[in-house]
């Protein structure tokens, strides 16, 4: 009977060690996926973050060609730069212009930017070999234009697009058959024609109410490499409207009849009862609607919901 005892008990040596090894195995297994876990959360972390970061220096850069082709802009480029006013000529199909916003700090330069950051999107968008054949607004003796946004400016830095590309646009490109003939032109600019509804491409513009399509995109280099190209299409876009009061509330508002005491003035002091003078300033402005409205359509038409009030002129203000 001792023997029996004996013999049991030297089976079970061992056995403790054992679910040691194996609770031991678990907890490094799972230990190893929370690290892996952990790893792969910050890599999506860093991702993302690259991805908002190029979107962004990308969108910048979109958004300073398309300031730029304002006529109104101080920094305009319109009616120059290859880039003729809005509907007055149209930018040929063969005319690109860059705007080029080097790293200084990296000794980028407005004519080694493209060297070292080449566009390739346009050759794919317009064929093969038609960036070197085109009129270009980047080349060493025609240099791109230089950005407002510069990179490292003051040691702030600024937006990381490398440059931004200002070019016509045509069927071929767009790979959009615009006027259904079967084909896709390569030759012919298309425009915006804003009289018809709703609004279509054409391939005829200039005159009227049609504008030129132009397309703006925008190449942003993260420090990381990280790469991102963008576009827009954009036109300008006349509405016509006409304000005819300094403060114009669209639709009717019934009558108004505004009070009878003396004429408001506005000079910017606070104030009450007849304005004082201003001194070497004389109140020669007409007399201006201070507030009215107009019809849904903006077109100018006024209802009978008016104050009238007289403005100094505007340099006495």
């Amino acid at each position: 009977m001792k023997n029996t005892l004996r013999k049991r008990s030297n089976a079970q040596k061992g056995v403790a060690l054992l679910v040691a090894m194996i609770t031991l195995l678990l907890i490094s297994g799972v230990a190893v996926a929370m690290i892996v876990a952990s790893g792969a959360e910050s890599s999506i972390n860093g991702n993302y973050r690259s991805s908002s970061s190029a979107y962004y220096a990308s969108l910048a850069g979109l958004e300073e060609g398309r300031g730029r082709l304002l006529p109104g802009s101080p920094y305009t480029i319109v009616g120059g730069n290859g880039i003729p006013a809005f509907n007055t000529v149209a930018m040929p199909v063969n005319q690109v212009t860059y705007i080029a916003n080097p790293d200084t700090v990296a000794g980028e330069t407005l004519t080694t930017v493209l060297n070292t950051y080449p566009d390739n999107q346009y050759d794919l968008e317009f064929g093969g070999g038609r960036l070197a054949a085109a009129a270009t607004a980047g080349t060493v003796s025609n240099p791109p234009i230089p950005s407002r946004a510069s990179t490292n400016a003051a040691g702030i830095p600024g937006p990381m697009y490398k440059w931004v590309r200002i070019n016509p646009v045509t069927e071929f490109s767009m790979k959009m058959d615009v006027d259904n003939n079967g084909s896709l032109d390569p030759n012919n600019v298309l425009y915006y024609e804003t009289a018809n509804t709703p609004p279509t491409l054409t391939q005829n513009g200039g005159t009227g109410t049609a504008f030129q399509v132009l397309e703006v995109t925008a190449f942003a280099v993260l420090p990381n490499g990280t790469q991102k190209l963008m576009q827009y299409l954009v036109t300008p876009q006349v509405f016509g409207l006409n304000f005819p009061s300094a403060l114009t509330l669209a639709g009717t508002v019934g009558t108004y009849v505004g009070a009878s005491s003396n004429p408001y003035k506005m000079n910017g002091a606070d104030g009450s009862g007849n304005p004082p003078a201003v001194p070497g300033c004389a109140n020669n402005a007409p007399t201006v609607d201070a507030i009215g409205v107009s019809a849904a359509s903006m077109s100018g038409k006024r209802s009978s919901a008016f104050a009238n009030t007289t403005f100094w002129p505007a340099n006495c203000k």
